[in-house]
């Protein structure tokens, strides 16, 4: 009797914020990607580091939820990574290329050349810099990394990689980018921050971390005006009444609420001028592809149709379920932008 292969699993993507855990795991079919299992978890003490008792439950929560084996692959805490371009040497020079970019790196951040894994990738050649080639290099120091690595293993956790969330971002995007000569970009919007990252040609040429755009510079100010806990608000963000058609709702108070919401968003906005401004001027003849957003703050309803006027692009939630199969049973979880990032951590070289 042929006894039939059960489909072969990723290992376990986990995206580690201050106020969640995201996890997801996928596996192969026919047809592409289906997601095995998907997961978010409140952290158990929001904004501390990891420590070996949380890892435990990590792995013990992950399993009841539907997730197989203790392969992991994670992301590298955005704090902890180092970012910036490196000059590539004239061609026949004959200079020891990974040499050269390493200790240009070290030398710009003024870190000992071997204290860091360093993961690099050739810029697409710009107008602007006729007469230079650029690659885009990110870092992730040898001792964080230990450190966070050491503590995931004594809770059971095998980490096979370590991405960083651009990457992991870029990746788990891939299928719904535009890839050409156009100029696109991801937004992912966080508790604690918003990260953007800008693509031409589906290769990443910039990314900036804007730490006054995330959730709580929206959630703080809105729950204080309505007296509510951030938890209940957040579940408000998503409706586009702003909690309902009633009497309250249309409040003078409720009012005042989406005055600051839009405000909230004219302001990410406007954060994001600029750096799509400096890109297209390195690409000046390549039009404007797409925006995606992801995370935590993604569904929140009228954000897309805001950033896509301001910014006169595409803007659209990316989730789950416009990448992969989803079960039934997950499509609710799967719907939102939350589990992106590990949704590209769980496909790490897939």
């Amino acid at each position: 009797m042929k006894i039939p292969l059960l489909p072969h699993c990723t290992p376990i993507g986990i995206d580690i914020s201050r106020r969640s855990i995201k996890a997801a795991q996928l596996r192969r079919t026919s047809s592409g990607w289906q997601v095995k299992a998907a997961a978010v978890l409140p952290r158990r003490e929001p904004g501390a580091a990891v420590d070996p008792e949380e890892s435990r439950w990590i792995l013990a929560t992950l399993s009841r939820q539907g997730f197989s084996g203790a392969r992991a692959t994670l992301a590298a805490p955005s704090e902890k990574i180092m970012t910036g371009l490196v000059e590539l040497p004239p061609a026949g020079t004959g200079a020891p290329f990974d040499q050269m970019v390493r200790m240009e790196f070290a030398r710009v951040h003024r870190r000992d050349p071997e204290s860091f894994e360093l993961v690099c990738w050739p810029l697409p050649q710009s107008p602007a810099r006729k007469t230079k080639s650029h690659l885009y290099a990110a870092a992730y120091g040898h001792a964080d990394a230990d450190e966070l690595l050491d503590t995931l293993a004594q809770g059971g956790l095998s980490v096979e990689a370590v991405d960083t969330r651009s990457r992991a971002l870029a990746r788990a995007c891939a299928p719904v980018l535009f890839d050409d000569s156009r100029i696109s970009g991801i937004l992912e919007v966080a508790w604690d921050r918003a990260d953007l990252i800008i693509l031409y040609g589906g290769v990443i040429v910039y990314e900036r971390v804007l730490p006054d755009a995330g959730m709580c510079a929206l959630s703080r100010p809105l729950s204080g005006l309505l007296g509510i806990d951030e938890d209940t608000l957040n579940v408000l963000l998503a409706d586009p009444d702003l909690g309902g058609n009633t009497a309250e709702a249309r409040s003078g108070l409720y009012e005042s609420a989406r005055g600051i919401i839009s405000q909230y968003y004219a302001s990410l906005a406007g954060e994001l001028h600029a750096p799509f401004s400096y890109v297209a001027q390195q690409y000046p003849d390549s039009p404007a592809g797409n925006l995606l957003l992801a995370g935590d703050g993604a569904s929140m309803r009228g954000l897309p149709e805001h950033l896509a006027r301001a910014l006169a692009m595409e803007v659209r939630v990316v989730s789950l379920t416009d990448l992969a199969e989803c079960p039934r049973f997950l499509l609710a979880r799967c719907s939102t932008g939350a589990l992106t990032t590990a949704f590209g951590l769980a496909k790490f070289g897939k």
